[in-house]
């Protein structure tokens, strides 16, 4: 008896730690996690959310038309948002090219180079570019998820480390074109008229959250809702970048307010008019 009960427990014992080496083996790394994270950024689906931790943080440095650098926040929703308009106006991939890990525990820090392709909806117009990107991973509740993700886009005219971005794996990336884009179609506009919101098929979107605009507004005491102050009006042009232009009879200091408000603006999504990026003037008043 002594004998069978040492069997069934020897047994069970090798049960358990077959099984253990099993879900060893089937848990996905650090790696995969991000991996997985750039194969599912053009789906942008709700499950790249489910790659994040609750709190995670993502933050990415963006550039006006002056090139002057600006931090935009988000967490994981108004991050899958954002994803989600762009893939409005374009198709996008983004492929590691060289990936540094570094693991101590339940943290692990990758840093990775990254190529970057956008093609516009309607096959026009295409965009490849280059960025740095930083991950910090934690290991909670037995899966690794993403708790922080740095984007620093390309800096015009400074290059990337070579062991970032060596030769010999992206001397192709300049002439292929992996992403599948429509054939072009004929646009019916206007390309030198500047269109109202009325006129246009999509109206020009800020970027980020709703609430940016709003406190961006705020900060120079204007507002879009055009109940408040004396109204001018701003035109974002085909590459989103928004300028003063019509003053009415603003005050010379009202003028220099309504000047500064749209310089320190991020570069907009632009109007849409048959599928294509058109001027457009927008509404403000300022008091």
């Amino acid at each position: 008896m002594n004998s069978m009960k040492k069997q069934i427990k020897l047994s069970a014992t090798l049960l358990l730690s077959v099984l253990m080496a099993t879900a060893q083996t089937e848990q996905k790394s650090a790696v995969d996690v991000v991996d997985q994270y750039f194969e599912q950024l053009s789906a942008q689906s709700e499950f790249l959310t489910t790659l994040f931790t609750p709190e995670a943080g993502i933050s990415t440095v963006v550039y006006d038309s002056n090139g002057i650098a600006t931090q935009v926040k988000y967490a994981r929703e108004s991050y899958l948002k954002e994803l989600q308009r762009t893939g409005e106006y374009y198709n996008f991939i983004q492929e590691p090219v060289v990936l540094i890990d570094r693991s101590y525990g339940y943290s692990t820090s990758i840093y990775t180079s990254v190529f970057m392709q956008f093609v516009s909806k309607d096959g026009t117009d295409t965009l490849k570019s280059k960025s740095v990107q930083s991950f910090k991973l934690l290991f909670i509740d037995g899966n690794w998820r993403i708790d922080h993700l740095s984007i620093q886009n390309e800096i015009p005219g400074t290059k990337l480390d070579d062991y970032l971005w060596p030769d010999e794996l992206t001397a192709s990336l300049s002439k292929v074109n992996p992403v599948s884009a429509p054939e072009p179609i004929v646009s019916l506009y206007d390309e030198n008229k500047i269109y109202s919101i009325t006129e246009v098929d999509e109206k020009p979107v800020y970027p980020g959250k709703s609430s940016e605009l709003s406190q961006l507004l705020k900060k120079y005491n204007a507002d879009n809702t055009g109940e408040n102050g004396s109204p001018f009006l701003i035109l974002i042009s085909e590459d989103g970048g928004a300028s003063l232009y019509y003053v009415n009879d603003l005050s010379g200091e009202q003028i220099k307010r309504a000047q500064a408000l749209t310089e320190a603006m991020m570069p907009w999504y632009p109007a849409l008019k048959n599928k294509a990026s058109v001027k457009c003037k927008l509404k403000l008043t300022i008091q």
